[in-house]
């Protein structure tokens, strides 16, 4: 596994490499690194390669770590900016858009127990339109606010004794609340409005 995030890195780096076309830094000091493409040994063991402004990361750029952790895209200020691909060291990924070195904007986040978020961040929270699945095959689609179902959306159960049943419905802090259907798998309905989770009637 490490000889191949190794080569993951240096195919990631050798790209980085190819599409700059900044000048090589200069020296030792990387304070002084501006306006030039360098290489940095990082604090927390391992190392930089990309472009940099005033002394920091700006531009392209990939950095690993000693840990696995890893990332390659974008950076502006020395923080993660734009478009990228960071790996956690637990074998996480996130493809996306990121801002001030949080996720923000449009992005792919897929776990290493096989579950997998797609839609909208804001301030590295779910914010927005997303669908969220499960490795287990159950899904919820539609709107989120700081990482929590709220607003209008559909949960499809495929596992455990929900297996079968469907919300579709408002929702608010990751509850079923206001107007919504709960549909059983055996054909059995609830239409109406719901509280904190909860059916209290039409």
């Amino acid at each position: 596994m490490k000889k191949l995030i190794l080569i993951i890195f240096l195919i990631s780096t050798s790209y980085v490499i190819a599409q700059s076309k900044l000048p090589k830094c200069q020296g030792s000091d990387d304070t002084k690194y501006n306006n030039c493409f360098g290489e940095v040994e990082l604090s927390q063991g391992g190392k930089f390669i990309g472009e940099f402004r005033n002394g920091l990361p700006n531009g392209q750029g990939s950095y690993s770590l000693r840990n696995g952790e890893k990332y390659s895209g974008e950076f502006k200020n020395g923080k993660t900016h734009g478009q990228g691909t960071y790996t956690s060291a637990n074998g996480d990924k996130y493809v996306g858009e990121l801002k001030d070195g949080k996720r923000d904007g449009q992005g792919t986040f897929t776990f290493a127990n096989g579950d997998k978020y797609v839609g909208e961040y804001k301030e590295g929270k779910y914010h927005g339109q997303g669908t969220y699945i499960n490795a287990n095959g159950s899904k919820y689609v539609g709107e989120w606010k700081d990482s929590k179902y709220n607003g209008k959306g559909t949960y499809t159960w495929n596992a455990g004794p929900s297996k079968g049943d469907k919300y579709v419905g408002e929702h608010k802090d990751g509850k079923y609340h206001g107007q919504g259907t709960y549909t059983f798998s055996d054909g059995r309905v609830l239409k109406g409005i719901f509280a904190d989770g909860k059916f209290v009637g039409k």
